[in-house]
């Protein structure tokens, strides 16, 4: 189990690695059981960016919002890139990173692996 309550400025700051191998801020592919960050701001939201090697999407975590996660596998397609329908390719997700919309706010993960 991995804890942490940290400040996110308004511009990404990486929180969350994956990798082939546990490190330090890096879980191992495969090895996550569980997944939580929550915007402890009040007022303010955060914008969560999950990056995979040649995609990415964002999440808007509202004020005192969760965002969760059961693994570490996503997809992602861009309007025009593929046709609704395309049958998604799961892959590891690389990084999870953070920014505050307009003031410095905290976040706080969870993370519960196997490892």
């Amino acid at each position: 189990v991995d804890h942490r309550i940290m400040d996110v400025q308004t511009s990404y700051t990486d929180i969350i690695r994956f990798g082939a191998a546990a490190g330090a801020g890096t879980f191992e592919d495969g090895a996550v059981k569980y997944l939580r960050i929550t915007n402890l701001d009040a007022s303010n939201y955060v914008t969560l960016r999950i990056t995979q090697s040649d995609s990415e999407y964002f999440v808007k975590l509202s004020p005192e919002d969760h965002f969760l996660l059961g693994d570490n596998l996503m997809d992602a397609h861009e309007d025009g890139d593929t046709a609704l329908g395309t049958a998604e390719s799961l892959a590891n997700i690389d990084i999870i990173s953070a920014k505050a919309n307009s003031a410095v706010c905290q976040i706080e993960y969870f993370v519960a692996s196997v490892d």
